[in-house]
């Protein structure tokens, strides 16, 4: 659940061609993937996302308590809002709560709306 002083407006649509599902209509051929879309996958490569995190999506994610399940409320969220937000995230738990499977997800929400991101474990990052 979101605070009640935090109203979420509606996700932006940023291509005007598919008004944001990703699929644009062909006259004759039906529907084909929009162009907005079609570069995902180079984004996704350069996101750096481990492949042992591919199945890590918010649909895969299983809330065991309500501390999770607003963790996942607010990943949606952003996605969901992104670019009009102004809030972040910091998700803190011990091993095992989930934390870099919402992180994931919430990444790659971000790239299906081609926004650019990298992924980084935090002791590589610490290193470099």
């Amino acid at each position: 659940m979101l605070p009640e002083k935090v109203t979420a407006p509606e996700p932006l649509l940023t291509c005007p061609q598919c008004r944001g599902t990703g699929w644009e209509f062909v006259q004759g051929k039906g529907v084909r993937r929009c162009p907005c879309r079609r570069s995902t996958s180079a984004l996704s490569t350069s996101a750096r996302i481990p492949r042992r995190y591919d199945a890590c999506t918010f649909d895969s994610y299983y809330p065991l308590n309500p501390s999770q399940e607003a963790a996942l409320t607010w990943g949606r969220h952003v996605v969901d809002c992104y670019p009009r937000i102004e809030i972040g995230l910091l998700f803190i738990g011990t091993c095992g709560v989930g934390k870099t499977h919402l992180t994931v997800a919430l990444l790659k929400g971000l790239l299906e709306k081609n926004v650019p991101c990298l992924f980084y474990d935090f002791r590589d990052l610490l290193k470099e």
